[in-house]
């Protein structure tokens, strides 16, 4: 990308949209439309749906912009502030976006967590606010956009207006783009778990739609504001791909189904070696991530048994 001292940042907003984000001229009946349409509309997604280079607020009262300057706060890169009531949306982009997937390292997401919490508060912002569709700053119609501090951040200088907890605050989880962070994690959990079974016995659609089911059932309940579907989808979806093509790499289609035909073989076989074949078998299940009681289930043996098998 040109340096973003090149560019207005408005150019840079439009250049780092996603390639098909959905869009909207109204706050409901959101559609996915290339870029080039897209950017016309009244409302839009901008960031992409696994990684955050804009931090943004949605402040549900007038004259935000005065409560920034007043309390010393740092300022935003962008602001599109409604022409009728004042009401406005703050950007902060930052320099080096942040990966939410698997690729992106522990560290920056916590530090992304605890930023986002600290701008959530001072700020005044709305905290059932998703973080995922915003008034568009490349229009003006409905809103007066000002672009304000000149370069995006690094997410160290945020540490020169706050002092960031030590442990990230659980509200810092359940609200703006700590939900994504939240939900991303435990949805990648419960893949890596269940994956193995849906390769032995289901296929990679029914492994998406139960990804899918995990991810709304999680989010409905332990979001007080939970994630539009859209995120939702995009979440499953990128988790579900991700985990199917690359956490189970190490083992193909026909290796799997020869560890299948090898636990059929005759009943004559001596125990001795079917019971060897099993105890392998349950710890490369362990191996590749799924709990005691997932791989009981799986075999169709006690959970005792397995932990026995999994200790030797």
């Amino acid at each position: 990308m040109t340096a973003t001292t090149e560019l207005e940042l408005t150019e840079i907003f439009e250049q780092n949209l996603p390639f098909k984000p959905y869009c909207s001229n109204t706050k409901g009946a959101l559609k996915i439309r290339p870029r080039a349409s897209a950017k016309s509309k009244n409302y839009i997604q901008y960031n992409e749906p696994n990684t955050i280079r804009w931090l943004t607020y949605d402040c549900d009262y007038a004259g935000a912009l005065d409560h920034i300057g007043q309390n010393q706060l740092p300022a935003p890169n962008i602001a599109a502030v409604n022409k009728k009531n004042g009401k406005s949306h703050l950007f902060y982009g930052l320099e080096s976006p942040v990966c939410i997937t698997d690729n992106g390292r522990e560290k920056p997401k916590r530090f992304l967590q605890a930023v986002n919490y600290c701008l959530n508060e001072a700020l005044l912002a709305d905290q059932g606010f998703s973080q995922f569709i915003s008034k568009n700053p490349l229009t003006n119609d409905l809103w007066d956009v000002y672009e304000i501090k000149p370069t995006l951040y690094d997410l160290n200088e945020f540490l020169e207006y706050f002092t960031l907890p030590a442990k990230t605050p659980h509200k810092a989880k359940i609200i703006g783009v700590g939900r994504n962070v939240t939900l991303f994690e435990n949805a990648r959990r419960w893949a890596y778990r269940q994956v193995l079974s849906y390769r032995l016995t289901g296929n990679r659609q029914s492994f998406y739609e139960a990804v899918l089911q995990h991810c709304e059932s999680f989010n409905t309940e332990n979001f007080p504001t939970p994630l539009n579907f859209s995120e939702v989808k995009a979440t499953a979806k990128s988790i579900s791909k991700w985990t199917w093509e690359k956490y189970t790499a190490r083992w193909t289609d026909e290796q799997f189904s020869q560890v299948q035909a090898n636990r059929g073989k005759s009943s004559g076989k001596a125990r001795l070696d079917k019971t060897f074949e099993n105890r392998v078998l349950a710890n490369l299940y362990s191996m590749l991530g799924m709990y005691q009681k997932d791989i009981s289930k799986l075999m169709g043996f006690p959970e005792q048994t397995v932990s026995r098998w999994l200790q030797k």
